[in-house]
This record gives C-alpha cells, sequence and structure tokens, in this order.
C-alpha cells in the first residue's frame, strides 16, 4: 500500500467514526428528527463502498493518469447505480420508512461524497 491511500484510510475512517457519533447523538438527543433505524448501517456500507472506490482511484492514478478520468466517472456511475437500486428495494421492502431512510441516505451519501472529492483533490497537488 502506498502513503497517500494509508494517509486516505486513517483520515476517512476517522472522519466515518465522527459521522456515527454525530448520528448516535443525534438519534438519542433529538428524537424528533426521524433517522432510519438502519443508520449505522448505511455508515458501514457507504465507509465499505467509498474504501473500495478509493483504492481503486488510487490504483488508477498511480497505473495510467490519463485514465483517471475515465475510471472515475465509471467508478461513480456505478456507485449511483448501486445506491439507487438499493434504496428502491429497502423502500419496497419497509415502506413506513422510506422516508427518513432516503433522506438519511442522501445525508450520508453527501457527506461521504465531500470527503472522497477533498481526498481526491489533495492527492493532485
Amino acid at each position: 500500500m502506498n502513503l497517500v491511500f494509508i494517509k486516505f484510510l486513517k483520515g476517512f475512517t476517522l472522519y466515518t467514526l465522527v459521522i456515527a457519533l454525530l448520528s448516535v447523538a443525534i438519534n438519542y438527543a433529538l428524537p424528533e428528527i426521524q433517522i432510519t433505524p438502519v443508520y449505522l448501517y448505511l455508515i458501514a456500507f457507504m465507509y465499505a463502498i467509498n474504501f473500495l472506490i478509493f483504492a481503486q482511484l488510487s490504483r488508477a492514478l498511480q497505473n495510467k493518469p490519463n485514465r483517471f478520468i475515465n475510471a472515475f466517472m465509471l467508478l461513480n456511475f456505478g456507485k449511483l447505480f448501486l445506491y439507487i437500486i438499493l434504496i428502491g428495494i429497502y423502500i419496497f421492502l419497509y415502506r413506513n420508512d422510506a422516508v427518513s431512510f432516503t433522506i438519511t441516505f442522501v445525508i450520508y451519501y453527501i457527506l461521504f461524497t465531500i470527503y472522497e472529492v477533498t481526498a481526491l483533490l489533495k492527492i493532485k497537488q
């Protein structure tokens, strides 16, 4: 493993733990805010997916930098497609939790995407 990937892994793990702790705090301190009951599983799922995607992107950047854009677009399209399928299946199975699940999912998606993009921008500098 290279130094950039290890640095990302440490920072990403810490970032994810902060998100998880804030989510737990919001869930217990502010019960009027509807967070889906599976929010910790969502965090773990998004952590794993973003970890795998960043590993592929950092490898693509090292091996063939000119193909990085293609890999970035393809992997993010696949991730988004996977997320849409997951949301659809969850909504179909648990209609009573559809709104809170979708809102929680979108918030986590935005938070994880912000970290991923900033980490990728730091690599290019």
